[in-house]
């Protein structure tokens, strides 16, 4: 059986999901003022790991129900965009409808699914003060109450090299496509279908 991956907060069990392409270089150093730690879950004990680096993955281990579940979150028309351009597909598909098309197919995009469990919170990287403002530990901290997070926030890490706009890459039929494949997420997290125009 295969070590299972994911971050914790143990002070104050949580469990943090930082899917790629959602802000997670930002929020991990940003959660490094909460003591955010990788952990390998290993024959049924969690195992704690250097704090160097971080998980994309979340793999739910037995006894994660009594760990709130955070998780960092984007508009997924804006998700695919970014995931296209930092893996090189647009070198590899004839059309980002067809890249979009692969990737549900595929399952890249099966994160936005939450099968086995809903997050508690999440941190949408369009809200990120706001949201980070949800979660208990982090309102009622002196990092957040001194202003200091608020100030992290306008901070861009691991920003795109070149700058460009998410809705230039979309037609109706490759929107459609995002949407109806991620509606609950859509829902869910409160973006607008239409964001993509």
């Amino acid at each position: 059986m295969s070590d299972k991956r994911l971050n914790i907060i143990s002070e104050y069990n949580y469990i943090v999901w930082l899917p790629e392409k959602t802000a997670t270089n930002h929020a991990f150093e940003l959660l490094k003022n909460y003591n955010i730690c990788p952990h390998i879950f290993r024959e049924n004990v969690l195992v704690k790991l250097p704090q160097t680096f971080y998980n994309h993955t979340c793999h739910l281990f037995e006894g994660h129900e009594k760990y709130k579940l955070m998780t960092t979150a984007r508009n997924p028309y804006s998700w695919f965009v970014s995931y296209y351009l930092f893996s090189g597909s647009e070198r590899v598909y004839e059309t980002f409808y067809d890249f979009v098309y692969y990737a549900i197919r595929n399952n890249s995009s099966k994160k936005f699914k939450y099968n086995e469990r809903i997050p508690d919170y999440f941190v949408r990287s369009e809200n990120l003060v706001e949201d980070y403002s949800k979660i208990p530990f982090i309102r009622d901290s002196d990092f957040f109450k001194s202003g200091d997070l608020e100030s992290f926030c306008k901070t861009k890490i691991n920003a795109a090299k070149e700058s460009y706009d998410f809705r230039n890459y979309y037609d109706e039929m490759t929107a459609d496509l995002v949407y109806y494949n991620f509606s609950k997420y859509f829902d869910l997290l409160g973006y607008d279908k239409n964001s993509w125009k």
